[in-house]
């Protein structure tokens, strides 16, 4: 009775298995057919028909290719040739400029020369001029002055003539002549400038105080009371005869 249900099972599960072959094969010619046109409604001959075949089923058209995506390719290649591409920057040291070197003005110490008096006069080798005498007024009254800058800018004369005082700083009829001379240094300025000590000349005679009237080079020429004309050469430190 056993060997009998056995083989009942046996036949039915041969004849489920042809079953089922058969349904697969059924199943991959339709697949095929409606694929590639030979099962289902053909599309009427014509100009208007494709010859493209229809991709199986299953599986979608490929999409054609856009302008947009045609330039995105086309970019991206010529992208990756110019990054394999060796370049200057990527395989050369950069060049590195260099300043010209310039001259340091402050490393040249411009030399310190005097500088023109303000509203002075060109007399002679000099100019005429009103200042204040760097000395005391109750040793000497002071009418006018004349100063002189030597040739190197660094050496300058100034000259004050008028009259010596007496006691209590009284001008007395005595002219006299007052000379002082600064000199510079490398490194100085004219408010460093250093002075002699005023040196005085009294006039070889008592006709009052004495004014700068004229210059020839350094030749002041002085004119004192009584029409009195008195000539003092600078560079001499004395009192001389005025020429005719």
């Amino acid at each position: 009775m056993s060997q009998t249900k056995h083989g009942a099972h046996t036949a039915l599960l041969a004849r489920l298995t042809g079953i089922l072959v058969i349904a697969i094969v059924v199943g991959a010619a339709v697949a095929g057919g409606y694929g590639y046109g030979m099962i289902g409604p053909q599309a009427a001959p014509g100009p208007a028909a494709s010859k493209t075949p229809l991709p199986p089923a299953g599986f979608a058209a490929a999409a054609e290719p856009t302008a947009d995506a045609l330039w995105a390719a086309t970019k991206e290649a010529v992208l990756q040739i110019e990054l394999a591409r060796p370049t200057a920057s990527l395989t050369e040291q950069p060049k590195v400029l260099k300043p010209t070197p310039t001259r340091n003005a402050a490393s040249t110490p411009i030399p310190a020369r005097f500088r023109p008096i303000p509203g002075s006069t060109a007399m002679g080798d000099g100019a005429l001029v009103q200042i204040a005498p760097p000395f005391s007024g109750s040793a000497y009254q002071v009418v006018n002055g004349w100063y002189r800058d030597a040739a190197s800018g660094t050496e300058r004369t100034v000259v004050w003539a008028g009259s010596a005082t007496g006691p209590g700083g009284v001008p007395t009829g005595r002219g006299a002549v007052v000379v002082v001379t600064w000199h510079l240094g490398a490194q100085d300025g004219p408010a460093s400038a250093q002075s002699t000590e005023p040196a005085a000349y009294l006039s070889p005679v008592d006709d009052g105080p004495l004014r700068i009237a004229g210059a020839s080079g350094d030749l002041l020429i002085l004119e004192a009371g009584q029409e009195r004309r008195l000539c003092f050469r600078v560079s001499e430190r004395r009192y001389v005869t005025c020429p005719g």
